[in-house]
């Protein structure tokens, strides 16, 4: 019989130790107003000691609101025509990406109520290590609600939260190399194909090159983490969740040598409407998927049932994809094609240094929305099924990189069906604004879909920061057997609950009760 695991005699001792605070802390996080929020002279101080850091931003939507202090007419169309941009949001102190998770309380519509309910209350702009710490102790002294945002881009709403303290780490920037022959034209470190995230799959995921990280924990000890010290918490931070474990103020990271990249943009249309191949066309060129991820290949694509024709202002049937993949082998892009009246748009370039090919190819996707998204991870076989059958998004960020990584202190936090699966599949649905009925709808309806993709692969699990807010399971969705000493981690790190954010390690202890977070 196996022995059990060192940390789950320390997590059970934790726990115990955990029930006996619990009794002697309040049931909720202070809210303004309440007996317990700080008084303006303990803020004073604190904007005081964070050398005047301290904003109390009203939401940027306020502008188009007449009665609101920073009414301005002349700028609220400026605003709204900035809404869908994901810069705009991440500019600014407390907005977020999404409307969805500060419930459309101010939108840039004079029509619409405007109220600071869904934002936070006061914001630190944090530019120093110390600024954070600072805030963090105050959060812990006074019981308030701390969140983090960098740049907003969060499908979950963990950056933004109603009656809370936000560290806003956007201006807490810089970069050094350690090695003098680095050249930066010359290097390039993993990353997304949106300005605003990080993520690939030929030398593994982002969290896999990370080397050091200088964390501010909820303790409030700065501490430096790497494979030798504080390897625990070293080992939950790189996958473990956002606004869990600690604040990283600054990370050490591998970079590589800038590729020259060869990218096509593939697009395969049909006007008839009775082409019989449609489906299998789709399925044949994601079946490609498999074979062109192991060999470098990256790219994301998205098929519909119907797009804008620009040419005679109809609809044209759409049976395929658009796809921009980034590779290293100009040999993997050779894709057979399939019989039948199809139109293949086909844009091969190349691109040398990698900065010229991202200018062109990044991610612009719509921001300002009211939207909910869903995803799953699918092995080799689900996606041969999904592919014959499904319809949305599939990401190719699996592949040898990811599954033969090997980073760091050892150990894979991130779940285990990241590492074994070929592609990830998602749905994104838009809801209109300030209608609880349709956002029930939607997440109804998201629901449904992403059961589908649970049922071709029963095992495998979802990505962590795209997924439905609702997933049941989701300990073993997101971590499989890492949850454990996860939360084994988490209870060492943050005995009192400092960070909270769902759906993430810890979550089940806390719920928001209307606008107030509070202990079950």
């Amino acid at each position: 019989m196996d022995s059990e695991p060192p940390w789950n005699s320390w997590y059970k001792a934790a726990l115990a130790s955990l029930a006996l605070r619990l009794a002697i802390q309040p049931r909720c996080k202070a809210v303004p107003g309440g007996p317990d929020w700080p008084s303006i002279e303990s803020w004073a101080r604190l904007n005081e000691s964070t050398e005047g850091r301290l904003l109390r931003p009203p939401p940027p939507g306020a502008v188009c609101h007449p009665g609101q202090a920073t009414y301005n007419a002349a700028e609220c169309p400026l605003v709204r025509s900035a809404w869908s941009i994901y810069e705009f949001h991440g500019a600014d102190p407390v907005s977020s990406a999404l409307n969805t998770w500060n419930n459309d309380s101010c939108l840039p519509e004079a029509a619409d109520p405007c109220r600071n309910r869904g934002y936070p209350v006061v914001v630190i702009n944090a530019t120093t290590s110390q600024h954070v710490k600072l805030g963090v102790d105050f959060a812990r002294k006074y019981n308030v609600r701390l969140i983090v945002k960098s740049t907003g881009h969060d499908f979950l709403g963990r950056s933004v939260a109603p009656n809370s303290l936000s560290i806003w780490a956007h201006h807490l920037k810089g970069m050094t190399f350690h090695d003098s022959k680095l050249d930066p034209l010359g290097q390039v470190v993993v990353g997304g194909q949106v300005e605003t995230i990080s993520g690939s799959s030929h030398y593994g995921t982002a969290a896999d090159q990370v080397l050091e990280m200088e964390i501010v924990t909820p303790n409030g000890d700065m501490v430096v983490a790497n494979e030798c010290r504080y390897r625990d918490l070293f080992w939950a931070m790189r996958g473990g969740g956002a606004s869990t474990f600690g604040i990283m103020t600054s990370v050490t990271i591998k970079t590589f040598p800038s590729p020259r990249m060869n990218s096509l943009d593939l697009g395969i249309t049909t006007t008839n409407l009775q082409n019989p191949y449609i489906f299998d066309m789709v399925a044949y060129v994601l079946s490609q998927f498999l074979t062109l991820g192991d060999r470098g290949m990256t790219g994301y694509s998205t098929f519909f049932s119907s797009l804008p024709n620009p040419l005679n202002g109809g609809l044209t049937t759409i049976a395929g994809l658009t796809m921009t993949a980034a590779l290293l082998n100009s040999s993997s892009l050779e894709i057979t094609t399939w019989p039948g009246r199809f139109e293949i748009l086909s844009i091969p370039d190349a691109y040398k240094p990698f900065y010229d090919w991202y200018i062109l190819h990044k991610d612009r996707t719509v921001a300002g929305t009211d939207g909910l998204l869903g995803s799953r991870f699918l092995g080799a076989e689900a996606f041969r099924r999904f592919a014959y059958g499904g319809a949305g998004a599939v990401f190719m960020v699996g592949g040898k990189g990811v599954r033969g990584a090997r980073p760091r202190g050892g150990g894979h936090v991130i779940s285990p069906a990241w590492r074994k699966s070929s592609v990830l599949a998602e749905t994104f649905l838009t809801f209109p604004p300030l209608k609880p009925a349709a956002r029930r709808a939607a997440l109804n309806h998201l629901n449904y879909n992403i059961e589908a993709l649970r049922q071709l692969d029963p095992d495998s699990g979802a990505y962590q920061n795209e997924v439905h807010p609702e997933e049941p399971d989701w300990k073993n969705q997101f971590w499989g057997s890492n949850y454990e000493r996860l939360a084994f981690i988490k209870k060492l790190v943050d005995p009192e609950d400092v960070l909270w954010c769902i759906p993430y390690v810890g979550n089940e202890l806390w719920h928001q009760a209307d606008s107030q977070l509070c202990r079950r």
